[in-house]
């Protein structure tokens, strides 16, 4: 996790590419001066509108309300709504040791802070501390309130209930809920869902979908199909601001649809 500072140019291009802090259906840009906090190797792309003081690893049209700031473990793919009250639980123990407790392996218990004659000494088994970032596919929709483990991936077209413990994979358009979250139901019938992860309608221009009747799922992915079986379907390529390893900011304002 870093701290970026928002200066005018940042602030500008922020502007120009649309992406905003959440605060309903009005426009809130990052201004000159904030600081807000990302993980390094994000990219955030146009359109998309992040928890207050965080900008996230987010796809075009997507959005996460006012959140813990480890919502930033997520990668969020495009056209997904993540809303408030979001924990995600990470941080692995090593279920092989004797104790599951970090007083043979945390950082606090060093000299100082505990006496020096308790600090443990013997042999040190290498484990993973945390359990990785957790992956949205896209059209992801996440309720209010709801606890992700960290390495959880949730596939395109997936819905979490409220409140919902999710500590494994999510099938694509899988409706699932409860603790531990369990498949509800799923939103279409496997043919359709097939049909809908194969065109990738998320990687389609606007300028397309917004014609198209998204209450009829069947005539919009078929029209889709068609279209690109005549070589008609364009793609959409929004505006980025990438943010590599080291901290080095990147962007790409151009879009080509």
């Amino acid at each position: 996790m870093i701290e970026l500072p928002i200066d005018e140019v940042i602030a500008d291009a922020l502007i120009r590419l649309g992406v905003s802090k959440f605060q309903g259906p009005a426009f809130a840009p990052y201004r000159s001066g904030a600081v807000v906090r990302l993980r390094p190797g994000s990219t955030i792309e146009a359109y998309s509108r992040h928890p207050t003081g965080t900008l996230m690893q987010m796809g075009a049209f997507s959005y996460a309300v006012d959140n813990d700031v480890s919502i930033t473990n997520l990668s969020v793919g495009r056209y997904c709504s993540i809303d408030s009250g979001l924990r995600v639980l990470d941080g692995n123990h090593p279920l092989a040791a004797v104790t599951t407790s970090a007083y043979h392996y945390g950082p606090f218990y060093t000299p100082g802070n505990i006496p020096d004659d308790y600090v443990y000494r013997a042999k040190k088994e290498p484990f993973a501390h945390t359990f990785g970032p957790i992956k949205l596919g896209h059209d992801v929709w996440i309720g209010a309130h709801c606890m992700i483990k960290a390495g959880v991936t949730i596939g395109s077209g997936a819905v979490i209930a409220g409140g919902s413990n999710v500590v494994k994979d999510v099938p694509p358009y899988a409706i699932v809920g409860g603790n531990p979250a369990e498949v509800i139901r799923y939103r279409f019938p496997e043919d359709l869902r097939a049909r809908l992860l194969a065109i990738q309608w998320w990687n389609v221009s606007p300028r397309i979908l917004r014609d198209l009747n998204m209450y009829d799922p069947v005539a919009f992915v078929t029209r889709l199909e068609r279209m690109e079986a005549n070589g008609n379907l364009a793609p959409f390529t929004p505006g980025q601001l990438r943010v590599d390893e080291a901290g080095d900011l990147w962007l790409t304002e151009s879009e080509t649809d």
